[in-house]
């Protein structure tokens, strides 16, 4: 734990940052104020080394108190106008943990954001994942971090260093429940978790690219998910599917007890065969998920798909996605194996899954990878909370015990799409061809809904290939259209390159609509050279209300 501490504090050398550093047990100690460490290489050793262990109890609520009170103050070294950051690192549940929403409460005033490192086998039941939880800010997958041993720690340092420069100037308690940048702020809430309700259904991919082995860890993962939910109000069914659908368990036919858990489970079968999953959605939502069977209708309803593979009847996906809208059921969708290495593969999961999809979609590299994923699978499933809306919105917002979730397929996409691809000299050949190539996969997955796509290229000058009113949107001339776009090569004028695609591509003349969605795609692979023209050229597309996904690709990024 101190080697941990030694590495962090070495990757903020040089930084304008302060450290403090208190142990506990079932007292506090500081052994370090942020006045009284020495930041520097030579004194970093010496100091953590002399730290030695306190034993004894985990008090961790009257830790976190006087850290808040005694630690960040003037008095001590504190600064009124920096980002104050505590990072908690336990081994157990505390043994005040009916202190812990008092103590929250004092470091929200001071607006301190926290990071909860839980570290070995007790964070593996729901209990000590919710005190977890409730120490660190919102939301808890950017300020939660679970490892198996302290050995571990150092795999984690990367990922908490960059949560750590992501957080932006200080710390809001306004009560949101996730974290917004607006204005150099975070707004970030610690959450009281609403006593979990929900029917979750599993459909696990039986067909015959499953083999027998993988087939059996898929049915573990399954025990272990519903371990963690046993004592909670939740009901559980499971759906096997191929070629055709099998329901092994409704919500009113599985046991879920322990001592019933293995059996039930061990006694399904694999079907083999083919991958109807579009079939396989709709039966459960229509089926399974229907008072008959029983599930109930105050509850969350959840659907986990596990599937090692594009679907076979992947057309009738979106009229089983809409049917699954219409109930309400929130999906998760997990792709395992290297069939979701594929553009078509990962749209597919996507398409499966509720919005947003970092929070629903999940791809492992093998069904022997599963448990990797489940911590996180369940805390986002403690996350959705009550129904799900199909309201518009795009997004997932928690507000009067409801996660609004659009799944972004559920109603037609209007948009303007343009793409600014970068042909400059240090792109190669193969990687402009590699480009040309992700342009056509991306314009196919909206082949069929109201998008325009217009392609221009930039290096020194800016040649526009195709505006929206000549781009003929069909996959018969997809390919010789992209394919005659040769590369310019010469230098990389980003800023020249916007401006001209705002002011000439996204004009009534070149076809471009006023009443719908405009999105700039830009893809570059190094830093413009004329970049003191970037802000102006922002500003620029921002009057137009041009909505912009930059992709930065090479080492440079």
């Amino acid at each position: 734990m101190k080697d941990f501490v030694k590495g962090l504090i070495r990757s903020f050398l040089g930084k304008d940052t302060q450290f403090a550093i208190t142990q506990y047990s079932s007292s506090t100690v500081t052994h370090y104020y942020f006045n009284s460490f020495k930041k520097n290489e030579a004194d970093l050793e010496t100091q953590i080394n002399t730290i030695h262990q306190l034993f004894r109890g985990t008090n961790t609520a009257a830790a976190i108190r006087e850290v808040v009170d005694d630690v960040f103050s003037p008095l001590k070294g504190s600064r009124s106008n920096v980002k104050k950051i505590l990072i908690i690192i336990t081994d157990g549940e505390s043994h005040d943990h009916t202190n812990l929403p008092s103590a929250i409460n004092s470091a929200d005033n001071k607006k301190i954001a926290r990071f909860a490192i839980g570290v070995g086998d007790a964070f593996s039941t729901p209990r000590a994942t919710q005190e977890l939880r409730m120490i660190a800010s919102q939301p808890a997958e950017n300020f939660v971090f679970k490892v198996g041993s302290f050995d571990a720690l150092d795999k984690i340092r990367d990922s908490l260093q960059d949560n750590i420069f992501s957080i932006e100037g200080g710390i809001s308690t306004e009560k949101t429940g996730q974290i917004t940048t607006q204005k150099s702020e975070v707004i970030t809430t610690p959450v009281t978790e609403f006593p979990l309700q929900a029917d979750i259904a599993f459909l696990l991919d039986g067909s015959g690219s499953v083999s027998g082995e993988d087939f059996r860890r898929m049915k573990d993962f399954v025990k272990g998910l519903i371990r963690s939910f046993l004592g909670k109000d939740t009901q559980f069914a499971i759906t096997q599917y191929s070629s055709s659908t099998v329901t092994h368990y409704y919500f009113n036919s599985f046991k879920k007890n322990e001592a019933d858990l293995e059996t039930q489970i061990n006694t399904i079968h694999q079907l083999f065969r083919g991958t109807n999953t579009a079939a396989a959605i709709r039966e459960v939502v229509d089926d399974v998920f229907s008072p008959q069977k029983g599930s109930r209708s105050n509850v969350k309803k959840i659907l986990i798909v596990i599937t090692d593979g594009e679907s076979h009847d992947h057309r009738n996906l979106l009229s089983a996605i809409n049917s699954a809208d219409n109930k309400k059921i929130a999906r998760f969708a997990i792709g395992v194996g290297n069939a979701f290495s594929s553009y078509s593969a990962t749209q597919e999961l996507r398409t499966i899954a509720s919005q947003p999809a970092e929070n629903f979609v999940f791809k492992v590299g093998s069904f022997d990878a599963l448990d990797k994923i489940r911590d996180s699978l369940q805390d986002n499933i403690f996350s959705i909370e009550g129904g799900i809306s199909t309201e518009k919105t795009g997004q997932i917002t928690t507000q009067k015990s409801e996660v609004i979730t659009t799944p972004v397929t559920e109603f037609p996409l209007q948009a303007d799409i343009a793409f600014l691809l970068d042909g400059s000299g240090s792109v190669s050949s193969e990687d402009f061809r590699r480009m040309k190539d992700f342009v056509k996969g991306l314009i196919r997955s909206f082949l069929g809904k109201d998008t325009q796509f217009a392609i221009t290229q930039y290096s020194r000058s800016t040649v526009t290939h195709y505006y929206f009113n000549s781009f003929k949107k069909n996959e018969d001339d997809l390919e010789p259209q992209i394919k005659t776009i040769r590369q310019l090569m010469g230098g990389t004028y980003t800023a020249a390159a916007i401006r001209e695609v705002v002011d000439d591509v996204f004009s009534p003349l070149r076809g471009s609509r006023s009443n719908v969605r405009k999105i700039l795609i830009v893809i570059t692979d190094g830093e413009s050279q004329d970049r003191i023209n970037l802000q102006s050229a922002i500003n620029s597309a921002n009057n137009k209300k041009i909505a912009r996904f930059a992709i930065g690709v090479s080492c440079m990024y």
